[in-house]
């Protein structure tokens, strides 16, 4: 297991908080890592973990999120987050993971 920050534990409830919710209420739909951050900070407005949070510093958080729904045995909700210009999932899950068919789990869930 990686070591983890107080941001990192503090983003990663967030990122998966926000997650669940579209998950749950808008199946079948992506979030962009930018667009991911400004919902956080929009549902979270005095954290200041959240408010200096970045999208080129989500893998981390992402990470986190991916080990805990593992554990738990849950689909993988960070397969709902991509990036903007290419519309799939970052680099580091597209090289482990078939997004698409991730997604459908999310969506079977």
């Amino acid at each position: 297991m990686t070591n983890r920050t107080l941001a990192d534990i503090e983003l990663s409830r967030v990122y998966f908080e926000i997650l669940i919710d579209l998950a749950k209420n808008q199946k079948d739909t992506t979030i962009q890592y930018g667009e991911l951050v400004n919902a956080a900070k929009l549902a979270y407005p005095t954290n200041t973990y959240v408010q200096k949070a970045i999208a080129i510093s989500m893998g981390r958080r992402l990470d986190a999120v991916r080990e805990f729904t593992n554990l738990h045995n849950l689909p993988d909700l960070t397969s709902l987050v991509v990036n903007k210009s290419s519309g799939d999932n970052g680099r580091g899950f597209a090289e482990s993971f078939d997004g698409d068919a991730v997604r459908q789990q999310v969506s079977a869930f």
